[in-house]
């Protein structure tokens, strides 16, 4: 769990960009976070990750059940899409994302 919370650390660290979206990018995503597929139902207090499409492009935004957290979302190779939560694209993230409704949960 520490490794996983320095990636998320770095992250925040990381510049603004857009990219595109490779072939495979959820199955990617998953599998190189240890993240497993779920249909949609999260049972106890787990890190989860939402899908999302922004103009196109495959985005991932982590949350937590049973932490209130707001975390930048990450494109296919895990750059970020931002380096703050006050940076305007991420607001324009929040309006305008849409679920794909795909949920991946890290594993205990």
């Amino acid at each position: 769990m520490i490794k996983f919370a320095a990636c998320i650390f770095v992250l925040f660290f990381a510049a603004c960009r857009k990219g595109e979206t490779p072939p495979g990018c959820i199955d990617q995503f998953f599998a190189a976070n240890n993240l497993v597929p779920s249909n949609g139902s999260i049972h106890g207090c787990k890190l989860y990750v939402g899908v999302y499409d922004l103009d196109g492009e495959v985005y991932f935004q982590y949350d937590h059940t049973c932490a209130d957290m707001l975390s930048i979302p990450v494109d296919c190779s895990g750059s970020p899409l931002c380096v703050s939560l006050d940076d305007p694209l991420f607001k324009y993230f929040l309006r305008n994302a849409v679920s794909l409704g795909i949920f991946g949960v890290h594993p205990d």
